[in-house]
């Protein structure tokens, strides 16, 4: 089967559109709202919530849409509850991974804390407890370098399959579709060279908007747009692939249902 990617379709589909200066202006406003405000400190984290909830369910949407028709312009920003809804359900779900992440790397750290803890407690003098923390200064490099590579490795993985689990979210819109990591990883396994492919460059993308622009001082203004020029890109890379997956489904289902010939 050929796959259908093709990221040079990505890219020009986004300036295809004639109001898609607009649209990408707008979740750029977005993303700048979201970090002024939160620089008004953690009781303002509710409202970098929201915006980051109208960018999502719009990076949602611009998958959803670009799936059922890859020739379809960028979509509108209207609707705005929906947007919010859509995107405050998906971050709700990312937060979770992100928690797993954290957690595995505090549970690391403190472990170590409370080693030299016990330690302290056994050895009498200061002066022996210091020595013994300096004799055993290889183990805790040794710690925390395990942990810290495992964590870059968990994250990883747990991106990529997240990517898979938004794109699944994007298809049917449920709360379950976010929690199928069964439904992922088959998706995943079904072309795993192609959704490397889009998660490496996705990524590659990404860092690149924040990298690039921040090279000249007037560019630092232009982060937040080029940021989600970059989001509507991968979302429609990935929609590329999803578009392929609503094939393949709608084959078997024809398939399914054509009956013998009596």
């Amino acid at each position: 089967m050929a796959s259908v990617l093709n990221p040079n379709l990505a890219f020009k589909a986004l300036a295809k559109d004639p109001d898609w200066t607009f649209k990408i202006g707008v979740g750029g406003i977005f993303n700048a709202l979201s970090l002024v405000v939160l620089c008004g400190g953690l009781m303002m984290l509710p409202a970098s919530f929201c915006c980051w909830a109208l960018n999502t369910g719009y990076i949602l949407r611009v998958m959803r849409s670009k799936m059922k028709d890859p020739e379809a312009k960028l979509p509108d920003w209207n609707d705005w509850l929906d947007l919010f809804i859509s995107g405050m359900s998906w971050l709700a779900i990312a937060y979770g991974f992100v928690m797993a992440c954290v957690l595995f790397y505090f549970s690391s750290i403190s472990a170590i804390f409370s080693y030299y803890y016990q330690l302290a407690k056994k050895v009498p003098s200061a002066k022996e407890a210091l020595e013994t923390a300096q004799s055993t200064h290889s183990e805790q490099v040794l710690w925390v370098g395990g942990a810290t590579i495992a964590l870059i490795i968990l994250a990883c993985v747990l991106h990529l399959l997240s990517s898979m689990l938004k794109l699944n979210f994007a298809r049917s819109e449920s709360m379950r579709a976010g929690f199928a990591w069964g439904q992922a990883i088959k998706i995943f396994r079904s072309r795993p060279g192609d959704y490397l492919y889009v998660w490496l460059l996705s990524v590659g993308l990404l860092k690149l908007a924040i990298i690039l622009p921040t090279l000249t001082l007037l560019g630092v203004f232009f982060v937040p747009s080029v940021f989600f020029a970059a989001q509507v890109v991968t979302a429609i890379l990935f929609a590329q692939l999803g578009s392929e997956i609503e094939d393949t489904e709608s084959d078997e289902g024809e398939t399914k249902t054509v009956q013998p010939l009596a």
